[in-house]
């Protein structure tokens, strides 16, 4: 069961960050304020992509 939600398409992520879209937005500001943009970041189990997105960061 646990393993299936995991391997699930986006594991419902879009759901989840409208349902907590102020705490997504708190962070991202949060984030802006101590990460350049341009940066150069490794984040590890990042979902669907929305916060290195938001971030504007370079990913390579």
């Amino acid at each position: 069961m646990i393993k299936d939600f995991f391997n699930s398409p986006k594991m419902n992520r879009e759901k989840w960050l409208k349902r907590g879209k102020t705490f997504h937005a708190e962070d991202i500001r949060f984030l802006k304020e101590i990460i350049p943009e341009k940066s150069n970041i490794l984040e590890l189990g990042c979902g669907n992509g929305h916060l290195l997105n938001a971030l504007n960061l370079i990913m390579d």
